[in-house]
């Protein structure tokens, strides 16, 4: 035996498992808008999604108000929005911004999936 290796950590490509326990605090919300028709803006709050939705549309550069389409209660709803995020790279308008052109079905699919381990 090589006591070297008593120390060795090993990573995995196993997915996360959620240790939560109760109802999650914060939320991932899908948000369109009509000045923007086939974009969606998916983003992360930890207030109510409504709350969010009419501050970003109080922005002077916005055109009309957001609307609230989904919003998927979880834990840790950052990280979970930025695997999101990265999952929808492809459709990404900005790697700066949240928006995406992605219809509203496949954006919750991808939500509801990720989300398993954020419950």
């Amino acid at each position: 035996d090589n006591p070297k290796w008593d120390n060795v950590t090993y990573y995995t490509g196993r997915l996360r498992q959620s240790n939560f326990k109760g109802e999650g605090k914060e939320y991932v919300y899908v948000l369109s808008n009509e000045s923007m028709p086939g974009i969606l803006k998916i983003g992360y709050t930890s207030k109510h999604p409504d709350v969010r939705a009419k501050e970003i549309s109080g922005a002077t550069g916005v055109a009309t108000n957001f609307k609230v389409e989904y919003a998927y209660k979880c834990h840790e709803g950052r990280n979970l929005e930025q695997e999101i995020h990265k999952q929808l790279g492809y459709c990404r308008l900005h790697k700066k911004k949240e928006h995406f052109t992605i219809n509203l079905d496949n954006a919750i699919e991808i939500i509801e999936k990720i989300g398993q381990r954020y419950v």
